[in-house]
C-alpha cells in the first residue's frame, strides 16, 4: 500500500471525512485529497501531523508495499528490523526509481538524450 493508501484506511477507520480531516489538519480538501490518491505525497512533519490527528503511530502511515520486510506490527507495538548494509542496499535496488536511474546508466549518450527529451514532453501531463 502507498501512503496516500494508508492515510485513506486510517481516516475511514476513524470514522472521519475528508472535510473533518482536512480541518482538523488546518488544509484544504483538496489537499488531502491529493495525499489520498498520491497526486501529492506529504512531507514528514505533515505525515506525523495526519498520525497525530488519528492517533496513530505515523509509521502505520509510511509502512508501504516496499517495507513489510522491515516494519512489522507485534502484539507489544511497532518492531523495525535492523539490516545489515547489502541488505539495505538490496531494499534500495528495488525502488522504481534506483530501477530507471540503473537503466539510464545503461544507456549510450544518444540513448540517454532520447530518455530526458520524452521526460521533458509528458511531464506536464504526469506532473506531481
Amino acid at each position: 500500500m502507498t501512503i496516500g493508501e494508508n492515510i485513506k484506511r486510517e481516516r475511514k477507520q476513524k470514522g472521519l471525512t475528508q472535510e473533518e480531516l482536512a480541518k482538523k489538519l488546518g488544509v484544504s480538501v483538496m489537499t488531502v485529497r491529493r495525499f489520498e490518491t498520491d497526486a501529492r505525497e506529504p512531507k514528514m512533519n505533515m505525515i506525523k501531523k495526519i498520525a497525530a490527528v488519528l492517533n496513530i503511530d505515523y509509521i502505520f502511515l509510511i509502512r508501504t508495499s516496499l517495507n513489510p520486510q522491515i516494519i512489522t506490527e507485534t502484539s507489544e507495538g511497532i518492531e523495525i528490523k535492523e539490516m545489515s548494509k547489502k541488505e539495505a542496499e538490496q531494499l534500495l535496488e528495488q525502488l522504481p526509481q534506483n530501477q530507471l536511474l540503473e537503466a539510464f546508466q545503461n544507456l549510450n549518450e544518444d540513448g540517454q538524450n532520447k530518455v530526458i527529451e520524452y521526460a521533458n514532453d509528458i511531464t506536464p501531463k504526469y506532473k506531481k
